[in-house]
């Protein structure tokens, strides 16, 4: 095997006196390789909890960059292994620092191991694990050993025994980076599958909006046992005393699917600890700048409908040229919309920023100073201990942000590549770095979330006014609960629409008896419109209705779906302009169909004893 540059076979000793000026730098140094590293599971026990997809784990051994952390540590090793030749004033002045390079590089595997044992692989990538744990432990014995080496006056057998470690690992480096690097079979479509077991085709059918509605009615169908396993596969986010909300659940299920997983996981537990924190010190502050960053909800939800078309156009157009603009514009939502806003909240979350900052036109505080990301970027960048802000300030690219934000966007047809300022970029990593900065933002917001839910803080709109976008999230959970799975929601002055798949006589009293759940949410709607996906005329239902049925159910009461919405068909028929008489006749035969199928029910049930 060829020598590696820096780590000769055998070592020649130039100066043996350097020996004896290292002993006391590198014993304490030392004693941190030799330690037994401490488990990282969080008594989750020797295997994962948090299931991932063949794509998840690609993502996962490329965001830990383990191959990478192994190339530094050995570059630290080698200006170590270098003070053979010096004088012992030199090696006295330059080798503390390097040492603790060593330490510290070492301590950063360890602790990227750590997140990364969290995650269970696919069975058949399981391996590539062990090559990770395999790459970390040799590291600490390839350190232990050349510090040993040279405590011990540069001894031929210590070295010996680094040299052997130092091949193991370089050849686990190279398998390791082989097998992240290694194409595999698309499985985007089963990612709610390996998550909760749930179906991807069901919940993706219709917009992100009412998301919630659909998982929702997919939970109903087994709450108990989802909710066991969300807790089990959430162990290092929530402890067993959390209330799992229907947002709280929301939020956990999307940050259980996300593309980026180490960094999505890594950014939700350090935003949970921040927001903790911060209402410990200062409730009241921490829910003004929370709330502050929940009125922008609106802005929020034109710029994701803004990415969801440009995705959509992306994925329609077969020529890279014409993809551009679509791309460029994912990429100005992601750095102008979600990033800049989170970067606000957060540096105000740490104090750094005034809560009115936070607003979306913080005009008393100085706008230009907080509303770019010039700014943002500098002070993200002054505190490279906290995760977050090295996340966010990683994300803003100014090379990449400043010419699409002053259009210097060109398409160079000969090379077949995008310009930015007359720079070459591929438009791919355009793409990958506007879908990285969404999953970090969207992972800040699941650790808000979570925080809340851990601090029991799960409704701090009791203290302000809903927001709009909060109240249609309510009305999707209430629709969702009934089990109808929703694919659109539509607002417009004193109508709400709501679309599903398609509209029977099976299902029409479950689609009005999500209009008589939803309905307490908004009471400002004087008409309801159930639409079926691709359908010309929709089902109309009154308020005055509807606040009828709830009224004869009570306060106290508990709504018997579908035979209390029965009042809720004849409204509808007669807003369909049938003859009363004729509308009257349908709703009895209805309901003598509902009494029968309910006879029938229980007699199946008694035979079965």
């Amino acid at each position: 095997m060829e020598q590696a540059e820096g780590f000769p076979d055998r070592l020649t000793i130039t100066n043996p006196e350097s020996g004896k000026a290292l002993q006391g730098v590198l014993l304490s140094r030392l004693a941190r390789f030799e330690a037994e590293p401490q488990s990282n599971r969080g008594g989750q026990g020797d295997s994962g909890w948090v299931p991932l997809t063949v794509e998840q784990w690609k993502s996962v051994l490329l965001e830990a960059g383990l191959p990478q952390q192994w190339t530094w540590l050995r570059d630290a090793t080698q200006r170590v292994v270098s003070c053979r030749d010096r004088t012992s004033k030199s090696v006295g002045r330059r080798l503390p620092g390097w040492a603790d390079e060593m330490c510290e590089l070492w301590a950063s595997m360890h602790a990227t191991l750590g997140e990364m044992t969290r995650f269970l692989p696919p069975d058949d990538q399981v391996g590539e694990l062990a090559l990770a744990e395999q790459l970390v432990d040799r590291a600490r014995r390839f350190g232990a050993a050349v510090l040993g080496c040279a405590i011990n006056q540069w001894d031929a057998g210590l070295w010996e025994t680094a040299r052997l470690h130092r091949i193991v690992a370089d050849e686990t480096s190279t398998a390791l980076l082989n097998a992240s690097c290694s194409s595999v079979t698309s499985t985007r479509g089963l990612v709610y599958e390996r998550w909760m077991g749930l179906s991807t085709a069901e919940l993706a059918e219709g917009d992100g909006f009412t998301f919630t509605a659909r998982l929702t009615a997919a939970w109903s169908s087994d709450q108990e046992e989802l909710d066991q396993r969300l807790r089990r596969q959430s162990a290092h986010l929530i402890n067993s005393s959390t209330t799992l909300t229907p947002s709280l659940r929301r939020h956990l299920v999307h940050l259980g699917t996300n593309a980026f997983p180490l960094e999505a996981h890594r950014v939700a537990i350090e935003t949970r600890d921040l927001v903790v924190e911060a209402l410990k010190s200062d409730e009241a502050g921490c829910l003004r700048v929370l709330q502050s960053y929940w009125e922008a909800e609106p802005e929020f939800r034109m710029a994701f409908a803004g990415v969801s078309k440009a995705y959509e156009e992306i994925s329609a157009s077969q020529d890279d040229e014409y993809r551009l603009d679509s791309v460029t514009n994912v990429y100005r939502y992601a750095m102008e919309g979600d990033v800049r806003r989170t970067a606000r909240v957060t540096l105000a979350l740490m104090n750094l920023l005034p809560p009115t900052a936070v607003a979306s036109r913080p005009a008393a505080v100085a706008p230009d100073r907080y509303l770019t990301l010039g700014p943002l970027l500098d002070l993200l960048r002054r505190h490279p201990q906290q995760p977050i802000c090295v996340a966010l300030a990683s994300s803003i690219k100014t090379a990449w942000r400043n010419p699409i934000g002053h259009c210097e966007v060109s398409w160079d047809a000969e090379r077949g590549t995008a310009l930015l300022a007359g720079e070459p970029v591929d438009w791919e990593d355009l793409l990958t770095a506007a879908e990285w900065s969404q999953s970090v933002c969207r992972a800040f917001d699941h650790g808000v979330e979570v925080a809340l839910a851990v601090a029991t803080l799960n409704d701090p709109f009791t203290r302000g006014a809903i927001p709009e976008s909060t109240r249609n999230l309510l009305i999707c959970d209430a629709v969702g609960s009934t089990g109808v799975r929703l694919l659109k929601l539509r607002r417009a002055p004193g109508k709400l629409t709501l679309t599903v798949r398609n509209i029977t006589s099976r299902n029409i009293l479950d689609l009005l008896g999500a209009v008589a759940a939803a309905a307490p949410h908004a009471p400002e709607v004087a008409r309801w419109e159930i639409r079926e996906e691709g359908g010309t005329l929709p089902l109309l239902v009154d308020r005055a209705w509807v606040e009828a049925v709830l009224g004869q159910v009570g306060e106290a009461g508990k709504m018997l779906l579908p035979d209390d919405v029965l009042p809720l068909m004849m409204n509808v028929l007669l807003n369909a302009e049938i003859a009363p008489a004729l509308a009257a006749c349908s709703v009895i035969e209805v309901g003598a169909v509902q009494v029968l199928v309910s006879r029938d029910s229980v007699h199946v049930s008694s035979s079965c004893y």
